[in-house]
């Protein structure tokens, strides 16, 4: 969901975002032809969308022929996530939202390289596999819909310089869940506390964003188990300091490199504030609080 292959695309607002870009995604594009996965992400990112109909509830949904009952599921969503993930951002989508629904699961890899049931690409696409369990399409969308917001607002270049964590955790966040729904809290800060547990870093270069990026597996977690301890390390990011979350994500926006904005919105470098995070977790463990009190004060 949303790993970094999803971002490798071909798009004119992204691109715009970032001055100076076309020239290094041409070099980008032949060194991703090089190597199997970013090539069959990008290939997927450049299929042609002419296939897909709009809505005729909601236009910013575009369905394959044979989707429409994905399509007609999605519409009475679509605005209430918009909104919940611009006010998660605590900014406005900086170009239109499209959703693409496709027919099979096997357009849904052809058009995003991906096997999972939602990805960010040119636009949002959703897979039906997401009919199969009808009750978490909400997460789903808002959580597709947090990377998209990214991508819009600092383009692909520096979505890849983020670290994964982060957009997994905010993404999971703002979606209450999405993406992490088969893993609860008190598991994941369980895993935590055993030592289970991701590392977060501060992201890098846009070729360690393609060929390196420091996902589920670099941990040897399981997906939702790192969606879940992503969203809970950034859960304790807001929670603690409400102003400064609000300006790392308003210095991300402004093309800020990760690093600097985290040292400027917190005054502390992040390896001390996961340590920060890490003694809290412990001990509230110790002190037998809830998962609850924990969620309440970061």
């Amino acid at each position: 969901m949303g790993n970094a292959a999803t971002f490798r695309a071909r798009r004119a607002a992204p691109w715009a975002a970032t001055p100076g870009a076309f020239l290094p995604f041409l070099l980008i594009a032949v060194l991703c032809l090089s190597a199997c996965g970013p090539a069959r992400a990008l290939l997927a990112a450049c299929r042609s969308t002419e296939g897909f109909v709009p809505l005729a509830d909601d236009p910013r949904i575009r369905c394959e022929p044979g989707a429409e009952p994905l399509a007609q599921a999605v519409a009475p969503l679509l605005g209430p996530a918009v909104a919940a993930v611009e006010e998660g951002h605590g900014a406005p989508f900086a170009a239109p939202v499209g959703v693409y629904v496709c027919a099979s699961e096997a357009s849904f890899t052809r058009f995003t390289g991906s096997k999972g049931k939602g990805a960010v690409t040119r636009e949002l696409f959703l897979s039906p596999a997401l009919l199969q369990e009808p009750e978490f399409l909400p997460l789903y969308l808002a959580h597709e819909l947090s990377h998209l917001h990214i991508l819009q607002r600092i383009g692909v270049a520096d979505v890849l310089k983020l670290p994964v964590w982060f957009k997994e955790g905010l993404a999971t966040l703002v979606s209450h869940g999405g993406g992490a729904q088969d893993v609860s809290d008190a598991e994941a800060l369980a895993a935590m506390r055993a030592g289970r547990s991701f590392r977060p870093d501060a992201g890098g270069t846009v070729l360690g964003g393609l060929f390196f990026p420091q996902y589920a597996a670099t941990f040897h977690l399981e997906n939702q188990m790192f969606y879940r301890q992503a969203m809970l390390f950034t859960q304790f990011l807001r929670n603690e300091d409400g102003p400064a979350f609000r300006a790392l994500l308003s210095d991300i926006e402004s093309h800020r490199p990760f690093p600097d904005a985290f040292l400027a919105a917190y005054k502390s470098p992040l390896p001390e504030v996961w340590q920060r995070f890490q003694r809290k977790i412990r001990t509230q463990a110790a002190l037998g609080r809830s998962v609850e009190k924990f969620q309440e004060e970061g």
